[in-house]
């Protein structure tokens, strides 16, 4: 008999169960449990509860308790409650005083009561009756539940989800309007929360382990905590200030800001709150945790705040994102640590994406191109890709934006790309609003996720199949070197290959000159399917794929993908074209030397691989005009039927023609031996007697001898001093630029000049330009290729010494910069060159100046004057002359670059003073600028030192003196660039 029956109405409930061993025949092994719930008096009711029975010895294990099932597996026991959903278990229910405890409160069954128990192996698994009942599952012998099947709910708010960082843990949080679910996904869904009769909670989890879970009342103070990712049991705890929203910083840390701006924060996990700190906003919509002790706060009306110090202090950025920005999203780039960026935006309508360096910025950078129709509810960030999610209140449809490289981004990007819902993306709604708040977009290792918070909720979870994309680069290898035509000099055209991935589709391959992708020679689009994808390169491609490349130079490359979407960066990759065989156009006429004696000579060189037919020019002046001879010929030798004149010096050179024009070679001069002195007939003289000859000395003449007279003095006017200085210059560099006087008569002049400057004296020239005599052209005859060049080959030999014809240009453009320095400063009065003559003498100035470039690097053997020679080049002749010159020059040796920066270097105030990088600025930046492209500076110097924008930016001067220089330069030209 288990109990009396007095007092007892009815029963209610009851539940047998027998040991496992139970045989009837044997006494020692009947052993059976009974649970039982009845309805009478008080008395009678507390004969509910369950019992041992050992044969027929019985024993109480539990009274008062309404047990509706019971289940014993041999060494276990548990029972269901019938009133409620509370399991009672027994670890030990054979021994002769049995303990019994129950389920944790917060991890039962969910539901409302008739809780069904039985073991299922070694877990226990429960059914329930009423409102969110379901059928649950225990593996720790009843002690927690989880519900698995069967739920008695319904998903109306999809309110919140967090994802662990990996995406292995997903937990959705749900209510139907009464009652609120936590749903965590692993290896499948299970509810691991029920809490009737409340709802509009938020989730925050600790996002490497995702085992600390926070559940927080919006606009409440209560909040859920669970340590094992919902395994064990949920604690209450209460915060100090009502919860907007809430960030979790570690295992144990974690901050909760309320709408007033204020955030409180613990360090126990919740157990206790500190008092709320203002952040000095003047409301709160988020807070994002970025690192230990330092947060961001977005507020309500477009502003940010940050703390460095976990909340003692914090700082107020003192510019809106906008205007009308409404709640501002914000988060932090994912090179934070060493950047100090942030990204914010707001769910107001027309805004942007906003940048802001943290200790540097003074105003909001826009990196977003136009405007958001709808307003952005979410930000993430993964794999150093920023996520924005904008909702369109007028369209009801949602956009996720993303962006590879934001850090670097400016207004005009067209980086962004966009996956927009449309009318058939939900099968049960034409719309699609992911715009829960505060917070409504997360984003795990590979997917994003968001929950529609309209019509039916659901969770959204977008897989961004290129975001761990890797391109695998195939050809050219790593310091590849390009073959370059011995014959044209151009680089033969090159394949790029490379490993597709599976969902690639489309591709764009970046070529530059230097390793930051700052200056870019070519962006090439790529559409291919192939599994190694590919791209030819060069001279003789089309489109983008068309380069010239420069022989000797170092070209950087690297890949992504397009198509589905924009990938990350390949590694980057360099190749070098070689430079040009010695065996070029240049050398064709090497190693000639020597004096012509004859007036017709022949001329020979050595032939270029390949050519079959050159052009020969003769001359009498280095720059080649007048020609007097300019022929094609099919031989490596010609001989010409004109008369040269004795004396006299000329200059030729050659260059093929076909199949392919190459360039001049180097220019030879010679000179024609003077002409032989006549023999002079022989003087036969006769021998005669001398002839006396008688002088006869005039009279001797009187001395006169005159008394001195008073010296009289007669002063010139200054500005008469600096006139005839003026015409003394001018006469000069007319007569150098004009009459075609030698270096050596200029400066006679000048010297003679000022001798005879008197007090009271002018000088005046008069002239003109002496004509070159013409020399007679007969017929042109050329020799064949078996002909051996003559004795008499013309040779280099210059009759102008360079070194005094380049002093006369240095000289003449001194003259030329004091003439118009000095009647800048005369006054009106003065009567100096019009402007119709300063013309025509700078461009005559001009060309002297590109002569000396044809024999020697200007800047190189005039450093102290090359500033001011190439200006006046640039700005008489023309400045396209002197950028291509000296890029040329860089491109034979790029550390001319610096030679070239140390010519615009100010000149040192003592002789112990060396000029440094100090001294170089913008001003020298800017007149550098006015004779070459400040690209093309860049690229040279880049190929000298190898440096990164980074390291360009250090404020630590950089040892040598000539790394500083171009350190000093490079940063000037970023800040010109907009980039610094």
């Amino acid at each position: 008999m288990v109990a009396s029956d007095a007092g007892i109405n009815n029963l209610l409930s009851a539940s047998l169960v027998l040991a496992p061993t139970f045989t009837g025949d044997d006494p020692a092994s009947r052993k059976s449990f009974i649970g039982i719930t009845v309805n009478g008096t008080a008395t009678a009711n507390a004969t509910s509860g369950i019992y041992r029975f050992a044969d027929t010895v019985k024993t109480n294990l539990l009274l008062n308790a309404k047990i509706h099932s019971i289940a014993y597996n041999g060494a276990y026991l548990v029972a269901g409650s019938y009133e409620t959903t509370t399991v009672y278990r027994s670890t030990n229910p054979l021994v002769t005083t049995p303990t019994v405890s129950t389920s944790l409160a917060t991890k039962g069954p969910s539901g409302d009561n008739r809780t069904m128990v039985a073991w299922l192996g070694s877990s226990v698994v429960a059914g329930t009756s009423g409102d969110e009942s379901a059928f649950a599952k225990s593996t720790d012998n009843g002690q927690t539940f989880d519900d698995i099947s069967l739920i008695d709910t319904v998903i109306t708010n999809a309110r919140d989800v967090a994802v662990k960082s990996d995406g292995s843990k997903v937990y959705l949080v749900t209510d139907d309007g009464t009652d609120t679910s936590v749903w965590r996904i692993a290896s499948d869904w299970k509810r691991v929360f029920c809490q009737k009769g409340t709802t509009d909670f938020i989730v925050r989890i600790e996002p490497s382990s995702a085992s600390i879970i926070y559940l927080a009342k919006k606009g409440g103070t209560t909040i859920y905590y669970n340590s094992a990712g919902g395994a064990a049991a949920w604690l209450t705890r209460n915060c100090v200030i009502n919860v907007q929203d809430m960030a979790v910083e570690s295992s144990t840390v974690a901050y909760v800001l309320n709408a007033a701006g204020s955030v409180s924060k613990t360090t126990n996990g919740g157990g206790s709150w500190a008092a709320a700190i203002p952040t000095t906003l003047a409301s709160g919509a988020t807070i994002a945790s970025v690192s230990a002790g330092t947060m961001l706060v977005g507020s309500q009306n477009g502003f940010v705040a940050y703390s460095t110090n976990g909340s003692v202090t914090w700082v107020m950025i003192p510019q809106a994102i906008g205007a009308g920005a409404g709640n501002v999203q914000v988060i932090a780039d994912a090179g934070f640590a060493t950047n100090k960026l942030i990204y914010a935006s707001g769910d107001a309508p027309g805004q942007n994406i906003m940048r802001w360096k943290i200790g540097t910025s003074t105003a909001w950078t826009d990196i977003f191109n136009g405007v958001f129709i709808g307003g952005i509810y979410g930000l993430a960030m993964t794999n150093n890709i920023l996520y924005a999610l904008e909702y369109n209140g007028v369209t009801n449809q949602s956009t996720l934006w993303r962006h590879i490289s934001p850090a670097v981004d400016q207004v005009v990007t067209t980086e962004w790309t966009a996956s927009t819902t449309t009318a058939t993306t939900d099968p049960d709604d034409a719309n699609v609003a992911l715009n829960a708040a505060p917070q409504a977009l997360k984003a795990s290792a590979s997917k994003l996720w968001a929950v529609k918070t309209n019509g039916t909720n659901k969770l959204y979870s977008y897989s961004d199949v290129i975001m761990n994309v890797t391109i695998t680069l195939l050809q050219p290898a790593d310091g590849y070197s390009v073959n370059i035509n011995s014959l044209t000099g151009i680089a033969y055209d090159t394949p790029f290959t490379w490993g597709r991935p599976s969902v690639a589709t489309a591709y764009q391959l970046l070529i530059a000159y230097d390793e930051d992708f700052l200056m870019l020679v070519a962006t090439i689009p790529v559409t291919m399917n192939n599994t190694i994808a590919y791209v030819m390169v060069g001279p003789q491609q089309v489109g983008a794929a068309n380069i010239n490349f420069i022989p000797g130079t170092v070209y950087y490359w690297k890949m992504r993908v397009t198509l589905p979407g924009l990938s990350p960066y390949s590694e980057i990759r360099h190749f070098t074209i070689e430079s040009l065989p010695d065996a070029s156009a240049q050398a064709m006429v090497s190693g000639q030397s020597g004096m012509v004696t004859g007036t017709n000579p022949a001329f020979s060189w050595n032939p270029l691989a390949g050519a079959t037919e050159y052009q020969f020019m003769l001359s009498d002046n280095p720059e080649m005009t007048s020609a007097i001879l300019d022929t094609k010929v099919t031989t490596t030798a010609v001989k010409v039927n004109i008369t040269l004149e004795h004396g006299k010096t000329y200059f030729w050179r050659v260059r093929a023609t076909k199949p392919i024009e190459s360039d001049w070679s180097a220019l030879v001069t010679f000179k024609v031996a003077e002409k032989p002195a006549e023999p002079v007939p022989p003087v036969i003289k006769e021998s005669a007697p001398p002839e006396t000859i008688t002088l006869s000395l005039p009279a001797q003449q009187e001395s006169l001898l005159l008394p001195p007279s008073a010296s009289t003095t007669i002063e010139t006017p200054g500005y008469l001093h600096v006139i005839v200085l003026i015409m003394v210059a001018a006469l000069g560099v007319i007569l150098f630029l004009i009459s075609g006087r030698s270096p050596r008569q200029v400066f006679a002049f000048a010297r003679r000049a000022e001798r005879s400057l008197g007090p009271s004296r002018r000088i005046k020239t008069t002239g003109t330009k002496p004509v070159k005599p013409k020399l007679r052209r007969d017929t042109v005859k050329e020799v064949p290729e078996s002909l051996e060049p003559p004795e008499e080959a013309a040779t280099r030999l210059p009759t102008i010494e360079k070194g005094k014809e380049g002093a006369a240009v240095v000289f003449a453009a001194k003259s030329f910069m004091w003439m118009l320095a000095e009647e800048k400063g005369t006054g009106e009065e003065q009567t100096g060159l019009s402007e119709g003559e300063q013309r025509s003498l700078g461009k005559k100035l001009a060309v002297k100046i590109q002569g000396l470039t044809r024999r020697e690097n200007l800047y190189i053997k005039y450093p102290q004057d090359a500033a001011m020679l190439l200006r006046l080049w640039a700005q008489y002749g023309s400045r396209d002359e002197t950028n291509r010159y000296l890029t040329n020059s860089f491109k034979s040796r790029p550390d001319n670059a610096i030679r070239l920066l140390k010519c615009y270097l100010p000149t040192a105030q003592t002789d112990k003073e060396a000029p440094s990088a100090d001294d170089f600025t913008r001003e020298h930046y800017d007149n550098i600028a006015e004779v070459v492209d400040p690209d093309k500076v860049y690229a040279a110097l880049t190929k000298v030192f190898k440096f990164k924008v980074a390291t360009i930016e250090e404020i630590t001067p950089v040892k040598p003196a000539d790394r500083n220089l171009a350190f000093k330069f490079m940063r000037l030209h970023l800040q010109a660039k907009g980039k610094g």
